[in-house]
């Protein structure tokens, strides 16, 4: 498992680690210091985030500020 993508734009790389932050104007060509996971635990994440989406449609709602405004004046 390495470091975010990102993580080489903003911070001090060491062992592919963030350590100081790095002050602007930032460097959009850092090396990229990531790795990928390995196949095991990429299945694991893969089926955790599947397990907690249908979860999710199962138990939750989907509410917009429209229904939150509703909700506000006890309709």
């Amino acid at each position: 498992m390495g470091a975010e993508a990102w993580s080489a734009f903003y911070f001090v790389m060491e062992r592919g680690r963030k350590t100081d932050p790095l002050l602007p104007p930032y460097t959009l060509a850092a090396p990229d210091p990531s790795t990928l996971r390995r196949d095991g635990e990429q299945a694991a994440i893969w089926a955790a985030y599947e397990e907690m989406a249908a979860w999710a449609a199962a138990n939750l709602q989907v509410v917009t500020s429209e229904d939150l405004v509703l909700l506000a004046q006890g309709q």
